[in-house]
């Protein structure tokens, strides 16, 4: 071997342990750098040469720098951040749901019902007593606070969302551009080459564990070392090509989000914005859900004791306080009502009435929705009805049903419904009323048209559907309300119709005056008549029907339920957050344990390094010394 040979060699372990001393002061330097993957310099031998003696070494290379990274466990912690993201934003919204019912304190809205109905059993007890008809209004008011703080609080929650989620959308916009731009950067870098840009490589690990963090996703490497990643089975990252998300507030105040101006809504189902999407738009157990339950109780407690109330008499009620409408839907019958009219007061029976004609002289009698008789006779106008006349314009025939009502003020503000105009441009206007208020169920429906008079009717809550057609006068019917289109409804055109979107929104107490509390029932004056006050009592204590959405519960039954279905929501995503969060810890110390950086390891390896550096530099200067010997023979 020459002394240039021997050169060589001193040179390779200077230069080689030199780098790696390199690579381990940058290690030290990054310990506290969150995405930084370990490196290490991977030795190798120089390529030796063949002598008479035998294969003779020609020192040493760096063959690789290579990153300690274990890509199973990367992609598990990015599936828990997703989840741990979701889990998160979950928790702590059920929290302030929780915090907004304010149940556990005592004083929230399931005290107040029940106080409503006693007071309504303190007035039958002393009916014409002031002071227990003022108790009952003071309760009335109690009830329409309460309710209208607990609705805004649920509200003001749902619009901290709304600002959310187009936030988190912009944040995965832009990691989805940094990742696109390191794409660009590795492929270029890595090309032509088999070794890996390990910090742009660990960069795009840092930017897919935040976006992990917002919106689920999955992803693949291509062979140019770019990563493409998969947002609700559409591309958001393709290379260097980043196709948008975008959100959209609907009409009926959801969200939707697209990827690449296709719908993905459904498709989101972890990270931080799948679980603000699930929070938003669920009506089986997001803010939806508790929304619409709270409005559910409290318009079902002030439509059915104003049925009790206005159907009454109060103290020294005449025949003025009184209306009578006639409330029979359009094109639904033959016969036609001219008018109604209070012909007896003293045999006069205030209520909401169907008369159900069987045949053309034959009808069936009901009174807030309870059959009083069947089998009457009608021989022509006018039909006396418990003190009232009611006069035909053209004469009934079979299946044929009228509506009236004769009432007097009510306790509460009336229910008023909403129909939403969802996605039709060539319906013009399009509204709804109450024609029978003991046939409201409280439940809200989609109207999806089929056709241009067909439709299927969703029940939101239920997830059931029915299918109808329009009368001849452009309306449908459905629990009690008329809904009357304006203009022409066409296949796919959607509306949503609901009795209790504004039930809290709009409601009141109607009365100021003691005297025209409803503790009476029958013939008005009678002393000590406290029957029609018995009757809002038993309230609080009927299972109301299957058919309505309160599912066959009494109020403080069904409302009970919905505190503890919510408490249930908030301790099962509190749960699953603990559970998440502690997998997400454990799998981050064995990603520490293979990627993480170990200041006792890279002391050891600054000595293993420096004294092979020392010992290559004595080499160098013994080499020297050798020539200088030669050079001087």
């Amino acid at each position: 071997m020459s002394v240039a040979a021997l050169f060589d060699i001193a040179r390779s372990a200077v230069t080689t342990s030199r780098t790696a001393l390199e690579v381990t002061g940058n290690n030290i330097a990054n310990v506290n750098s969150p995405n930084y993957s370990r490196q290490d310099a991977i030795l190798e031998i120089a390529s030796p040469i063949m002598t008479s003696h035998g294969e003779l070494g020609r020192g040493v290379n760096i063959a690789d720098i290579k990153r300690r990274y274990d890509k199973f466990i990367e992609a598990q912690l990015m599936y828990e951040k997703s989840n741990l993201g979701k889990t998160s934003v979950m928790e702590d919204t059920y929290s302030k749901i929780e915090d907004a019912l304010n149940e556990q304190t005592g004083v929230g809205l399931g005290t107040i019902i029940a106080d409503i109905f006693n007071a309504w059993q303190e007035v039958s007890t002393n009916p014409g007593a002031s002071a227990q008809r003022n108790l009952l209004l003071t309760k009335a008011t109690e009830l329409i606070d309460k309710s209208t703080e607990v609705e805004k609080r649920l509200t003001d929650l749902a619009s901290s969302i709304n600002k959310e989620i187009p936030t988190t959308v912009d944040k995965i916009n832009a990691l989805a551009d940094t990742i696109a731009a390191l794409n660009g950067q590795i492929s270029e870098s890595e090309a032509g080459t088999t070794h890996e840009a390990n910090n742009l490589r660990d960069q795009r690990t840092g930017a897919l564990k935040e976006l992990s963090e917002l919106v689920k996703f999955d992803s693949f490497e291509d062979e140019s070392g770019r990563v493409n990643v998969i947002v609700g089975q559409r591309n958001l990252v393709s290379g260097i090509i980043v196709h948008p998300m975008q959100s959209n507030k609907t009409v009926d105040d959801k969200f939707n989000v697209l990827v690449g101006g296709i719908d993905v809504t459904d498709k989101v189902t972890g990270g931080r914005l799948g679980g603000l999407l699930e929070i938003k738009n669920s009506s089986q157990s997001g803010l939806p859900f508790a929304i619409s339950n709270l409005r559910r109780i409290v318009g079902s407690i002030t439509n059915e004791v104003n049925i009790v109330q206005s159907t009454g008499f109060g103290l020294n009620s005449s025949q003025s306080d009184f209306t009578i409408t006639n409330n029979t839907p359009q094109a639904t019958t033959s016969g036609a009502i001219s008018s109604i009219n209070i012909s007896n007061f003293a045999n006069f029976i205030p209520g909401d009435y169907q008369l159900k004609f069987s045949s053309s002289s034959t009808f069936d009698l009901y009174k807030n929705g309870q059959l009083v008789s069947s089998g009457n006779s009608y021989t022509g106008s006018p039909l006396n009805i418990n003190g009232m006349d009611v006069n035909f314009s053209s004469a009934p025939v079979a299946n044929d049903t009228f509506y009236f009502s004769a009432h007097g003020q009510n306790l509460f503000n009336s229910l008023s419904p909403t129909v939403l105009n969802v996605n039709s441009s060539t319906v013009t206007d399009v509204s709804a009323i109450i024609y029978d208020r003991s046939s409201l169920t409280y439940k809200e429906y989609e109207i999806r048209f089929t056709g241009a008079t067909t439709y299927d009717l969703y029940d939101v809550k239920d997830k059931t559907t029915v299918s109808g057609t329009l009368t001849t006068a452009n309306t449908l019917n459905v629990d009690g309300m008329e809904v009357t289109f304006g203009g022409s409804p066409q296949s796919g055109n959607v509306f949503k119709l609901s009795p209790i979107e504004l039930a809290i929104k709009n409601s009141g107490v109607a009365i100021t005056d003691t005297d025209k509390v409803a503790a009476a029932s029958g013939s008005p004056g009678l002393p000590g008549d406290n029957r029609n006050a018995l009757k809002a009592v038993d309230l609080a204590h009927s299972q109301h029907a299957s058919t309505s959405s309160l599912k066959g519960s009494t109020y403080s039954d069904f409302y009970s339920t919905f505190v503890v279905t919510a408490g249930g929501f908030s301790k099962t995503a509190k749960d699953n957050n603990t559970f998440e969060s502690n997998m997400y810890n454990e799998l981050t110390q064995r990603r520490n344990s293979v990627s993480a950086v170990s200041l006792d390891e890279e002391a050891m390896n600054i000595i293993r390094y420096q004294k092979g550096f020392e010992a290559a530099a004595r080499l160098v200067s013994v080499t020297d010394e050798m020539l200088k010997v030669l050079v001087n023979l």
